[in-house]
């Protein structure tokens, strides 16, 4: 790998940016992952200032961890190609929002039969710090970090061959 220590500072210094922003888009990530729920006959309880605290640097971490899973990748594949690591970013990316929207969606059917099951006079409720939208975000996007990589390293073994 060329330039081993420039590209680690360049990973550095991208999860502290990216982390930054982050942080920072919390709000307008968390009012996403809650609309998606909002039409649910469902009471929404906010939890303690710790726990909304907790999930913001859960997001901020969650975030600036892709940096580090895209080094993992150019380290894996030795220099690659540039346009691999095209391929690898929105994978890694749509993995992410995918398990993140599988998730949400699991949450959506079990209210929706928890409404079903209880009479209307009765109100179901979700506390917002249950939802770790955030986490199966930062799953995403390590298993498709390693799947792209792998997948990418298997092919071009088949051609190296």
């Amino acid at each position: 790998m060329k330039n081993r220590g420039a590209k680690i500072t360049i990973t550095i210094v991208s999860m502290i940016l990216f982390g930054s922003a982050a942080f920072f888009f919390h709000d307008s990530f968390y009012e996403f992952v809650i609309s998606q729920l909002k039409d649910l006959n469902v009471s929404m309880s906010s939890t303690a200032l710790f726990a909304q605290f907790s999930a913001r640097w859960t997001f901020a971490s969650v975030i600036s961890l892709l940096p580090a899973l895209f080094l993992f990748s150019h380290w894996i594949l030795k220099d690659q190609k540039p346009k691999v690591f095209l391929l690898i970013i929105p994978i890694t990316v749509l993995f992410g929002l995918a398990l993140m929207a599988f998730h949400i969606y699991s949450i959506r059917q079990e209210m929706i039969e928890l409404n079903e099951m209880f009479p209307s006079f009765i109100r179901n409720s979700l506390s917002t710090s249950n939802i770790h939208a955030a986490r199966y975000l930062g799953i995403g996007f390590i298993v498709g970090n390693i799947f792209s990589t792998a997948v990418v390293s298997f092919t071009t073994r088949d051609r190296m061959s």
